[in-house]
């Protein structure tokens, strides 16, 4: 329930406390089946994005996982040391550093996508699927406009 100005604050009830929750839920169990492959939910987003764009600066991989360069940057070093991923220089701009999978990254995405989908399927087993589509539509469609207010 979203609350009206003049209704009782109830935590329990607030679309942010429940999201974030969720979100801490969702993280753990993302940790553990990421946990083998030694990479964190973050690390797991850049390979996707990566994946699905081959190539990305930094700056359009730290606005897609909503972190800040720094903490991109450090994410990328990592994943680079881990082999999984190279960098080039643009050749346009020298100061760019493009970022693309190497064979290793690109074999993870022969594996883990339907390891993740597998571990998830499980842990929500008993869960309608029709709820949880609407949820993701719900939410893809909360994230497009809160990201139109930036």
């Amino acid at each position: 329930m979203i609350l009206m100005a003049k209704e009782k604050f109830e935590i329990e009830n607030q679309i942010g406390f429940n999201l974030h929750r969720v979100t801490t839920l969702y993280r753990r169990k993302l940790i553990q089946t990421l946990q083998d492959y030694k990479l964190t939910p973050e690390q797991w987003q850049i390979l996707n994005i990566l994946w699905k764009s081959e190539t990305l600066s930094t700056s359009k991989i730290a606005e897609f996982t909503m972190q800040d360069l720094p903490s991109t940057l450090r994410s990328l070093q990592r994943l680079e040391a881990k082999d999984y991923i190279q960098k080039e220089t643009d050749t346009k701009d020298k100061r760019i550093q493009i970022w693309k999978t190497t064979k290793q990254g690109k074999f993870l995405q022969k594996i883990l996508p339907n390891l993740l989908l597998t571990s998830f399927e499980k842990y929500l087993d008993g869960f309608p699927k029709q709820k949880l589509n609407q949820i993701n539509l719900n939410l893809i469609e909360l994230l497009d406009f809160l990201l139109s207010k930036n």
